[in-house]
């Protein structure tokens, strides 16, 4: 059924017509989800929000209590600052003193017994006569001897942590630093108080130039049961192991400086992130977009006071009036009322089935009986 659609309110429609060209983002206002869904019930096509910004978007929070609303535009590259040189890893650029390191040894882990073995007393008294021959050999520099006896006493009394620091200190006297570490490591798992197992262990660190390991080893062993060789051994390796602690010490000062650095820039950036937002929303509002609305006063009422009625008093219809059935009119209302119940519903289901060319907001009937003072919005194409 044609209608007619007074001037006035075809000026409305064409100055919306025009904002959408000129800004095709108004569309994704929430405000005009209604709109939306109308024009994509008919085939239209909504431009996506562009999502430029990273994280949470700046633009999408409060600013003068109306969400800021604009045109993401691309944010101008960060100021390159120059970069800092990178914390220094390793300590090759410290002056140590490696007089004495070895070469890893890397032969296969020696025996080393059944730790859940259950020892019987003449298993102990011939593990103990095995480690005094082994005492014997090392005395006389046989080594290999020494080592192969201690080995057989491991094996009769594998739970003894005293012969397991015992062979590691003939490791460390033949230089196989890694052998001794294996030994050392299971004297002190039997024993943490094993204070020979730490001292052999720190002096065989010392060897592979882990000079922190070693003296902490060192320091341990000291402390347990002071050694005047274990002494002598961490005052030698202490100097290195210094110089290593007060470099790691300058290089997490300098990370924590560099995360801290970070963190302001992130922040500086966040802030001109809403600085931007909140100018954005002012040229926007200025241009008569936002909750300014349109001429009339969308949202704020059409020319005729909408909420309120359109010219010629909604209810009541338009100039020159909608064809309908006056039988199916409620009764009318004293002028400047709003309307409620079935009034409304009245209205807006006559208006749905009126013309294919007005359209409904997405509300349900329980959202228009809570609004009094709300009326249908129609927006034509």
């Amino acid at each position: 059924m044609a209608t007619s659609i007074p001037k006035d309110q075809l000026a409305l429609l064409r100055d919306f017509v025009q904002l959408c060209k000129a800004q095709p983002l108004v569309l994704t206002l929430p405000e005009l989800g209604f709109y939306r869904d109308w024009l994509v019930s008919i085939g239209g096509r909504i431009p996506e929000k562009p999502t430029s910004c990273h994280g949470t978007c700046p633009c999408d929070e409060p600013v003068n209590g109306n969400a800021a609303h604009h045109t993401h535009e691309t944010p101008e590259p960060a100021k390159e600052h120059a970069k800092e040189p990178e914390p220094e890893s390793e300590e090759s650029d410290i002056e140590l003193d490696t007089t004495g390191v070895i070469e890893p040894d890397n032969d296969p882990p020696q025996p080393t017994g059944d730790v859940d073995l259950e020892v019987t007393d003449e298993m102990v008294d011939e593990s103990d006569e095995k480690r005094s021959q082994a005492q014997h050999a090392f005395s006389e520099g046989n080594m290999e001897e020494a080592i192969k006896l201690y080995t057989e006493a491991i094996l009769k009394n594998p739970q003894s942590a005293l012969l397991y620091a015992k062979r590691a200190s003939v490791y460390v006297k033949i230089q196989k630093p890694n052998a001794a570490i294996r030994d050392c490591n299971r004297a002190i798992e039997i024993n943490p108080d094993s204070a020979q197992g730490y001292k052999f262990r720190g002096r065989a660190n010392r060897l592979l130039g882990n000079w922190e390991e070693g003296a902490k080893d060192l320091q341990t062993a000291c402390k347990l049961d002071y050694d005047d060789q274990a002494n002598e051994w961490l005052k030698e390796i202490e100097p290195n192991a210094r110089k290593l602690a007060e470099h790691k010490h300058k290089r997490d000062i300098k990370k924590k400086e560099k995360e801290l650095k970070e963190r302001q820039e992130r922040i500086r950036q966040v802030q001109e992130a809403r600085k931007r937002a909140a100018e954005e929303q002012e040229r926007f509002a200025a241009s008569g977009g936002g909750g300014g609305g349109f001429q009339g006063g969308f949202p704020g009422g059409f020319p005729g006071g909408f909420p309120g009625g359109f010219p010629g008093g909604f209810p009541g219809g338009f100039p020159g009036g909608f064809a309908a059935d006056d039988a199916d009119e409620p009764a009318d209302e004293p002028p400047g009322r709003t309307f409620t119940g079935e009034v409304i519903e009245h209205y807006r289901t006559r208006w749905t089935n009126l013309t294919p060319n007005l359209v409904q907001p997405a509300e349900s009937k329980a959202s228009w009986m809570a609004k009094e003072e709300a009326v249908v919005v129609t927006c034509w194409r």
